[in-house]
């Protein structure tokens, strides 16, 4: 998962990346390419698009925010209001931080 996803905001020659709008903090910027021989995926057009923003906190208080269940409804839009649950926690580390959640809403 962390190679693909990697793979995919990588620019490089043949992909690189556009700003669509803005200048200087308030850019946005696209990157397109063909995804052929992906093994999982189907043949199409893989679309990524990154902007960025200031946070007047630590980035270790945004990180604690982002990866804890219970303010994911605060930010993430796809939990829609519901409870988030994690259901699986899988270490990558001694750091506990340092881990992917399998998460359900309910």
């Amino acid at each position: 998962m962390c190679i693909s996803f990697c793979a995919g905001v990588s620019a490089s020659t043949a992909h690189t990346w556009t700003t669509l709008s803005g200048t200087g903090a308030d850019d946005v910027r696209v990157m397109t390419r063909k995804s052929v021989d992906d093994p999982g995926r189907p043949a199409g057009i893989v679309l990524s698009a990154a902007t960025s923003f200031w946070l007047p906190v630590t980035p270790k208080r945004v990180f604690e925010f982002l990866r804890d269940e219970n303010s994911r409804s605060e930010w993430d839009i796809l939990s829609n209001g519901g409870v988030v649950q994690e259901m699986a926690h899988i270490a990558n580390g001694r750091d506990t931080g340092n881990c992917v959640s399998l998460l359900r809403v309910n």
